[in-house]
């Protein structure tokens, strides 16, 4: 939703020539030459604001809608202010007005009447009345559809229904055609012509149209339950409501289900045992069904008047003991009251919801309350005077609380002032006590130590001899550890050398071991290896024996069979015939058996060479494996010679060994000339 100003900078790209674009209070002044598509653009996004403003009247989002346009709108004063929705009515229907001939209004008011003009033109922008000046805009669909829902909100049904007549006759290959007649169904339904809202319906039904989709996103079942309500107004059309019931249920278990009362049923369509008839029965007695009809049309249908038809259809099938409408529900049909105009009924319906609440949910609600401040100015001086008292009531919370926490500090400061106090004192305290001690026992030291130098003096000579005898016999004692020690550290020293010797002749010994074994695995390897490979050599020559044999006891008896038919051959036809008939035979046997052996020397030659790279790779890594395991064996600096002695001898083994296995590779490759030669000597006997 783009809001109207900032629309109205987006469609000065229309403008051409200079401009300037001011926007003062509430109106925007365009000094400039005449465009209509700007002014065109203008009206059809006011009106698009409008609508989405009202569509969202009963949602909670239309807090923040209204917050968001009151603060690019002019302040007022609170006593002159008006409804949001109500402001951006009469501008978008002021849009619309002035330029075109329209029925009475509720009030039996025309356009020429001057004095309704000046009224009129009191509520107008400027922006707003050259929209419909233009000769295009006055038959322009776009423009057209909108001011039938203007109509429809001024309550002007007549004039609506004029606008409709217009569009359906005037335009009846517009892709819209389904939109105008719906329009029309709602205004004959607001002026009590029940019969035709009903056929207007019946007809969207059945999708007679030029546009076969059905408009405003609402289902086929959901016109008939239209038409349906409309004809519950017209006596004796008892019988043909029940038929619209019913093919609204039809219609319904058609459809894949999206809304509860459609996934109920669903429901009850798949598992009970009822017929159609009490099913359908069923399905229409739920006020859920009417619920979700009424839902649907508050959304993109946009039509107050069939959403208050539904839910009193609802609140009239919903059992006593179910506690009426849900909140949201409620909140749909009082904004439908406050768009129809009716404030008292809107005001009943919201206090009931708002009344509904828990105490908490009372003053946390906003929504509630939001629309109860726009249909009531007793419920907006009551609300404000809550605000006041509890405005009042949380600045004296609020003094208490700082007059308590003031009062918590100040005895904090002097709880912490006598801390500091009772510090000092008891400081003081300790110190006096500590000096007090100090003197008390230096006093007694000195007395002991008076009495000692009277001791000593008596005993001076005797003491003097025992000390003396006490550090000879600790010298002495002394002296018996320190050899032990001195003879214990010689030990552990003469069997750490020993250690070291006994591990060095076993790592020599370990390593010529190594060696050895190493050596014979070479040898062992190296042996079987060769065994493997004259086995091999010598399973191809065998093979190859075998089946030249083989190919040869074939050609022989093959040349016999055709030599006992070239015999009979030549005992009937003529000699010329038969040696012409036998050269032929002979090249196409002979390109033939060409072809088959340049085709199996093709395919053993692939294989072979495949063999080969797959036994050379074997090879390579088990000559990789040995070349690191004796880099692992050899790693100490004396064996660095044997290692590359070794290194140098394995890659000249494995040199020879590819070498061998080349050449054997090699031989394999042809082994089909002898065999040529042998059958061209056949051919030649």
């Amino acid at each position: 939703m783009i809001p109207f100003l900032e629309m109205a900078k987006l469609v000065m790209m229309h403008v051409r020539g200079p401009e300037l674009l001011e926007i003062c209070s509430s109106s925007i002044r365009l000094s400039e030459g005449d465009s209509e598509q700007l002014w065109f653009e203008l009206a059809l996004t006011q009106f698009q604001l409008w609508e989405a403003y009202v569509r969202a009247l009963h949602m909670p989002s239309i807090l923040e809608i209204s917050s968001t346009m009151l603060s690019k709108r002019p302040r007022v004063s609170i006593a002159n202010a008006k409804p949001l929705h109500t402001v951006l009515l009469q501008e978008a229907y002021s849009t619309f007005l002035i330029a075109m001939e329209y029925p009475n209004s509720k009030s039996s008011r025309c356009r020429n009447d001057p004095k309704y003009q000046l009224q009129m033109l009191s509520h107008c922008t400027p922006t707003f009345l050259i929209a419909m000046e233009y000769p295009n805009s006055k038959s322009s669909p776009e423009l057209l559809f909108p001011l039938a829902r203007l109509y429809i909100e001024y309550g002007s049904y007549r004039g609506a229904l004029a606008v409709c007549t217009l569009l359906v006759e005037g335009y009846p290959a517009s892709s819209r055609l389904n939109e105008a007649i719906f329009l029309s169904a709602l205004t004959a339904s607001a002026l009590d012509r029940h019969r035709e809202s009903a056929q207007y319906f019946q007809y969207l039904t059945e999708g007679q149209g030029t546009s076969s989709s059905f408009p405003y996103r609402l289902a086929a079942y959901q016109f008939s339950l239209l038409a349906a309500l409309e004809l519950s107004h017209v006596p004796g059309m008892r019988a043909l409501e029940r038929e619209m019931y019913t093919q609204a249920y039809k219609a319904l278990v058609k459809l894949p289900p999206a809304l509860p009362s459609e996934k109920t049923a669903h429901t009850v369509f798949t598992t009970s045992r009822k017929n159609e008839e009490q099913r359908t029965l069923l399905w229409c007695r739920d006020a859920q069904t009417w619920m979700d009809l009424a839902q649907r049309l508050a959304g993109p249908a946009n039509a107050p008047l069939l959403v208050l038809s539904a839910l009193n259809e609802a609140r009239r099938r919903m059992k006593p003991a179910s506690g009426g409408l849900p909140n949201a529900k409620l909140l749909l049909e009082g904004a439908s009251l406050l768009r129809k105009g009716d404030n008292l009924g809107a005001e009943r319906i919201f206090t009931e919801a708002l009344l509904r609440l828990s105490r908490v949910e009372y003053y946390c609600t906003r929504h509630e309350r939001f629309l109860l401040e726009i249909c009531s100015d007793s419920w907006r001086e009551h609300f404000a005077l809550e605000h006041r008292c509890a405005t009042r009531l949380q600045t004296m919370l609020r003094r208490r609380w700082r007059l308590a926490k003031w009062r918590l500090g100040v005895a904090h400061v002097l709880e912490l002032r006598r801390h500091v106090m009772a510090t000092r004192i008891q400081c003081a305290w300790r110190r006096f006590k500590a000096r007090q001690e100090l003197a008390f026992l230096r006093k007694k030291q000195r007395e002991r130590e008076y009495q000692a130098n009277i001791a000593m003096g008596e005993y001076d000579d005797r003491l003097i001899e025992l000390q003396m005898n006490e550090a000879a016999r600790k010298i002495q004692s002394l002296l018996q550890i320190a050899r032990d020690k001195r003879t214990l550290r010689a030990l552990r020293a003469r069997k750490i050398e020993r250690e070291a010797l006994l591990a060095k002749f076993t790592g020599r010994r370990t390593e010529l071991g190594k060696l050895g074994v190493f050596r014979r695995w070479r040898s062992f390897a190296s042996t079987r290896k060769k065994e493997r490979l004259d086995a091999v050599v010598l399973i191809q020559r065998q093979f190859r024996v075998w089946r030249s044999r083989k190919l040869c006891s074939q050609l022989l008896l093959l040349r016999q069979h055709q030599n006992g038919i070239l015999e009979q051959c030549l005992a009937r036809r003529s000699a010329s015939l038969i040696a012409r008939v036998f050269q032929v035979w002979h090249i196409l046997m002979v390109d033939g058996r060409n072809d088959r052996d340049w085709a199996s020397r093709r395919i053993q030659r692939i294989y072979r060479s495949r063999l080969a790279v797959r036994q050379y790779h074997a090879e390579l890594r088990r000559h990789r494996a040995a070349t690191a395991t004796m880099n692992r064996l050899l790693s100490d600096r004396k064996q660095q010679v044997i290692s590359t002695s070794w290194r140098a001898l394995a890659n000249h083994a494995l040199v020879r060994r590819l070498r061998k296995r080349g050449a054997a590779v090699t031989i394999q490759k042809h082994p089909g000339d002898k065999l040529n030669g042998f059958e061209h000597g056949v051919d030649e006997l």
